[in-house]
């Protein structure tokens, strides 16, 4: 899917390479397990997109995804107060989120019948540039969510993200199917 989400990016803007950052659980004991909240570090990826097949910027983000997950402990945002010359992320970079609805405790939490709810999520606005995606597997399928700023640009930017991952993702099935790497 990160490969697909810096395809349907380089296809919107022609970006040459995608950056993102992905949540990961950091529970470790079994206190962790029991109790509430979020657990949860970043992991930063960056996938080479552009003149790549499909398999290859697949690869390269799998690969990313393992060695960033080493600074899953590491406070994203305290890294960029202590070292100023660091870039801070750019106006409405991606956080991909990967829910498996098949895994507990989703599976219990997260029907199929739950497709017909609409559900919202309010933020404190603390980071109004960012654009949150939720991708969930489900058992049949997966489904795509997106918070984002609540403004009619943001609207129809998103309406626009949102249709071309899904035919990035379509394609690359299709591809898939017929044998093809591309």
């Amino acid at each position: 899917m990160l490969a697909c989400t810096g395809m349907a990016e380089h296809e919107l803007t022609g970006a040459d390479t995608y950056y993102g950052l992905t949540p990961s659980d950091t529970r470790k004991t079994t206190a962790d397990l029991m109790t509430m909240g979020w657990f949860t570090g970043l992991v930063p990826i960056t996938v080479p997109i552009a003149g790549r097949s499909f398999a290859e910027s697949a690869v390269a983000a799998q690969k990313s995804f393992d060695a960033g997950h080493q600074l899953v402990d590491v406070p994203f945002y305290r890294v960029l107060e202590l070292r100023p010359e660091l870039d801070w992320p750019r106006p409405n970079f991606q956080v991909i989120n990967f829910l498996d609805a098949g895994a507990a405790p989703l599976s219990v939490l997260l029907t199929t019948e739950l497709e017909s709810m609409r559900i919202g999520m309010f933020s404190d606005g603390v980071y109004s540039y960012q654009m949150t995606v939720f991708l969930v597997r489900l058992k049949d399928r997966t489904a795509v969510s997106v918070v984002y700023p609540n403004n009619p640009e943001a609207q129809e930017s998103v309406g626009r993200y949102v249709k071309v991952l899904k035919s990035t993702c379509a394609r690359v099935l299709e591809n898939l199917s017929a044998g093809s790497r591309r």
